[in-house]
């Protein structure tokens, strides 16, 4: 769990915000906040590919101005996950708050399949309706155990313990 956890921190930090490297590395992102309006549909918490413009769902990263136009349909859902822990990391004598799922047999393969694929060179982890980030999916970025902690952090968001509670709660719900 550790390394899993260590491979999506230096995923997370290419989040939301404008990053430089984000920036550098994708000079042409699929997101504008001019041309994509924002939706207020509910999006169930699950890793979401892309979309091209009005094909998806504009959604708000929190923490942020940017607007992403989103899949309407996750490829890796919450219905899959089989537990939800809150894990606090120390990184750098700082302490992050991880929200950390383990998927069924049915996630594990999806999040095999949808994570590192060069079809999608983003992907965005919307929890309890949030979109906390969208991360660059590169091949190194494959997830196969099944096993990821999402960092709280790195997009401008600050969540309280009661907030951190309420995206597990979301997920032990299946919302």
């Amino acid at each position: 769990m550790k390394l899993n956890s260590l491979v999506l921190l230096s995923v997370m930090f290419f989040s939301c915000t404008s990053h430089p490297s984000t920036k550098e590395k994708n000079p042409n992102p699929i997101h504008s906040s001019t041309s994509i309006k924002i939706d207020t549909t509910y999006l169930r918490t699950g890793f979401y590919y892309l979309a091209a413009g009005s094909d998806g769902i504009g959604k708000k990263c929190e923490g942020d101005d940017q607007v992403y136009s989103l899949a309407k349909i996750p490829f890796v859902s919450v219905d899959n996950v089989s537990q939800c822990n809150i894990k606090m990391e120390k990184i750098e004598n700082k302490v992050y708050p991880n929200l950390c799922l383990q998927f069924d047999k049915k996630g594990t393969t999806d999040l095999k399949e949808g994570t590192g694929n060069p079809l999608h060179p983003q992907i965005a982890v919307v929890i309890a309706g949030k979109l906390i980030y969208v991360v660059e999916n590169r091949p190194e970025s494959n997830i196969t155990t099944g096993n990821v902690c999402i960092i709280i952090m790195g997009s401008g968001i600050g969540v309280s313990g009661l907030e951190l509670e309420a995206m597990k709660r979301a997920v032990d719900n299946k919302r």
